[in-house]
């Protein structure tokens, strides 16, 4: 915890890229402080600002897994906010889970699931003066449709996600403009791994937390 009283804090909910998953662990790996993008942007930011990081391998935007239950990140996000609060920015970086084939979800759907974690945010979210706080959209990357270990066995479990995950980014930055949020298009910026083909390796956890460095120096 930082005790500095005039700190800008700032919220980053996400899934595993977040979370900082090694690629092709099985959720077993995770990335040091100093390599997630969440730590690289702390220490771009400095002292005078709060980077708290909530990130959750499999957290969709408003869906429920068959397979594990608290996956859902619409029903966790509001008494997130009001346990972080106060808040001056929420990154979402949400959607690449639910371009899983057993959502069988279009990218119309995840938009709508993505809206309705921007709306609890809009509604429920303030800074310590009471404004409501800003918020920074993230796309999923460009996923790579590979054979990947999970849960003991091998499978393509994003299987026919690379076309969606592409028509999805132009979609979520549509949705960042009707409600005043600010878009980071990563499918413009990023590349996931090539051993599960959707976590992001050392460079690129640099290269998010580099993006959205600028944007909230620009929002500050």
């Amino acid at each position: 915890m930082n005790t500095n009283t005039s700190l800008i804090r700032i919220l980053a909910f996400g899934d595993s890229n977040t979370w900082g998953q090694v690629p092709g662990s099985d959720n077993a790996l995770r990335y040091p402080s100093n390599i997630r993008w969440t730590g690289v942007l702390q220490s771009l930011l400095g002292e005078n600002y709060e980077v708290i990081e909530e990130g959750l391998n499999g957290r969709t935007t408003n869906i429920n897994s068959p397979d594990k239950s608290g996956k859902n990140g619409k029903e966790y996000l509001l008494p997130c906010l009001e346990s972080q609060m106060p808040i001056d920015i929420i990154i979402l970086a949400l959607g690449t889970n639910d371009l899983k084939i057993k959502y069988n979800r279009t990218p119309e759907e995840i938009v709508k699931g993505s809206e309705e974690c921007l709306e609890i945010c809009e509604l429920e979210s303030k800074d310590d003066n009471n404004n409501p706080s800003k918020i920074v959209m993230v796309s999923p990357e460009i996923i790579e449709e590979m054979k990947r270990e999970r849960f003991g066995k091998t499978e393509v479990d994003f299987e026919g996600a690379k076309d969606k995950s592409i028509k999805l980014a132009p979609l979520l930055k549509e949705l960042a403009i009707k409600h005043n949020a600010i878009f980071i298009d990563t499918t413009k910026e990023l590349l996931v791994s090539k051993i599960d083909g959707i976590h992001l390796e050392h460079d690129e956890h640099r290269k998010l937390a580099e993006l959205i460095f600028k944007v909230i120096k620009q929002i500050i």
